[in-house]
């Protein structure tokens, strides 16, 4: 969950778990995907672009 607070993506603890269970492997690699294309403008919903 902490990571998800420093990519400032914030989902329902229940949608997080989720992905967790099913991605651990990737999920700070996804984050941090997620944040660079934040910072590059190209996403705008992190929360939407991280869930899909």
């Amino acid at each position: 969950m902490q990571m998800l607070k420093n990519g400032a993506i914030h989902l329902v603890p229940a949608k997080a778990e989720k992905l967790w269970s099913a991605h651990s492997e990737k999920f700070a690699e996804a984050i941090a995907y997620v944040d660079q294309k934040a910072k590059e403008g190209e996403v705008t919903n992190r929360e939407g672009y991280c869930t899909l």
